[in-house]
């Protein structure tokens, strides 16, 4: 897993840093159309790094994207053989105590979010990286006026911890509805005939559509402050740039 894992950072940190050369070539190949006596094959090495950086960009990220499909699959398969190799350990006499709706429930919603780590542990470590030439460029080109961008990137992440506690309150929330739910159907499942034979169905159903409800609901909220924090996210690189430039040229 870790050598998978160190590919994924490796591809996506390259791809990052190749975002710091289109500028440059793009910023070039404008002074060479501004000039009155540009010879043709500058402008056309210009143009072919430009190709060649946003084809680099495009096998990497398909690199990337592949390396962290395969910890995916990995940490499907430890999660999932773990689980079942404590299954069937279980004595016997131990069997009347399992609720196999939650059991089902950690093998198929709660998997899910756990094979998520992949994508977050790559794209985490692969940031902080790109962060330092980054920084780096601001500060070749501003002096201290760069302390603007690690100053607003605190900002967003202390927004993003805040946001994140509340968004965590209502997954937990949403995870309890859905481990009812696995429990409601394992439950109606073994015992149809008694539900069919009481007229139990109105019950049943009644009980399953506020879970799913409740679910919902709290799946909703969720995703709507996790994509509050994506929208605060988008607005940080313009504040940085924005809060330079100010400074810089009062």
């Amino acid at each position: 897993m870790r050598p998978k894992i160190l590919t994924g950072i490796v591809y996506a940190t390259i791809g990052l840093l190749l975002d710091l050369l289109n500028p440059f070539f793009i910023s070039k190949l404008i002074e060479w159309i501004e000039k009155d006596d540009a010879v043709w094959w500058i402008g056309l090495l210009f143009a072919l790094g430009i190709g060649a950086v946003s084809h680099s960009k495009a096998y990497l990220y398909r690199r990337g994207v592949f390396s962290e499909s395969q910890l995916e699959v990995e940490l499907h398969s430890i999660v999932k053989q773990s689980v079942f190799d404590k299954i069937l350990t279980i004595p016997m006499t131990s069997l009347n105590m399992i609720d196999f709706g939650l059991i089902s429930n950690i093998i198929t919603s709660d998997l899910l979010s756990v094979i998520h780590y992949a994508y977050f542990l790559i794209v985490g470590y692969s940031s902080i990286i790109f962060m330092i030439p980054a920084l780096a460029i601001f500060y070749y080109h501003y002096e201290w006026y760069f302390l603007f961008a690690p100053a607003w990137i605190t900002v967003l992440m202390l927004v993003n911890a805040a946001f994140t506690e509340v968004a965590t309150h209502f997954m937990i929330k949403r995870t309890k509805y859905s481990d009812n739910l696995g429990v409601l159907a394992n439950e109606i499942v073994k015992g149809i005939k008694n539900i069919k034979f009481n007229v139990w169905e109105k019950i049943s159903l009644k009980k399953t559509m506020e879970q799913r409800r409740g679910d919902g609901k709290m799946n909703s909220l969720y995703i709507l402050l996790n994509q509050n924090i994506n929208n605060f996210s988008y607005f940080v690189p313009t504040l940085i740039v924005a809060s330079i430039h100010i400074a810089f040229t009062r």
